[in-house]
């Protein structure tokens, strides 16, 4: 694995609670109508929300049921904030499921006070695209995963003249691949580079998920099955 699995979204995760909600909105922001509206089949949850009077700030922390398109995020943002003006900075970071708030955001609107939308993670089309491209290989796939909050890649696990192997692809369209040697443990199979020397590994879980550890034996990703 080298120095793959230490990518970063590196974004500040914020802290209270609220509800889960749906919106649909057309409103102006520096006198530009935005006319996309968020989709009905979107659900978004407020997962914790912070306020600082002294100086008015306000932190926010979107959990999304799906990824959505800049604009998108441009129109659920400039809703938040109907709100939240009484705030000169307005810093909201969004998540999706099996992301862990507070371990990097998949994308950010924040009103510093004008507003800045970024997509940090891949997006619904970078992500399939990366999918497509971990496919070609020559040997036979065994299992395939994409890491959504520390890598934004796509993880190919395959073999060749009875040799395993790791093809890595990332949000760029950069490769690697590594020789994988497999041992099976309590928790399901452990995968680890043999010329890794960070002491990183992975392993298969009994779900079929694929666990990201250090050298310590924490877990610190978890990519999703891909078919």
């Amino acid at each position: 694995m080298r120095t793959l699995l230490t990518f970063s979204l590196g974004l500040f995760m914020l802290t209270s609670c609220g509800n889960s909600t749906q919106t649909q909105d057309k409103t102006t922001e520096n006198s530009a109508t935005i006319e996309t509206s968020i989709p009905s089949d979107l659900v978004y949850e407020i997962l914790e929300e912070t306020k600082n009077e002294s100086i008015s700030k306000c932190n926010l922390d979107i959990k999304l049921s799906r990824k959505i398109t800049k604009e998108e995020l441009t129109t659920l943002a400039l809703k938040l904030r109907e709100t939240r003006q009484s705030y000169n900075h307005l810093w909201i970071g969004y998540t999706l499921d099996n992301m862990k708030v507070g371990s990097g955001a998949w994308a950010t609107s924040h009103f510093t006070p004008e507003l800045e939308v970024q997509i940090l993670g891949a997006t619904a089309e970078e992500e399939n695209n990366l999918n497509k491209s971990a496919d070609k290989i020559d040997g036979k796939q065994i299992g395939k995963w994409f890491e959504q909050q520390a890598s934004s890649a796509s993880y190919l696990l395959y073999e060749k003249n009875n040799k395993f192997f790791m093809k890595t692809t990332f949000k760029d369209g950069s490769m690697m691949e590594s020789k994988i040697n497999k041992k099976k443990v309590s928790s399901g199979l452990k995968l680890s580079d043999p010329e890794d020397t960070n002491g990183e590994y992975y392993i298969i879980s009994k779900s079929g998920e694929l666990e990201f550890y250090n050298k310590e034996d924490k877990k610190f990703a978890t990519g999703q099955p891909v078919k």
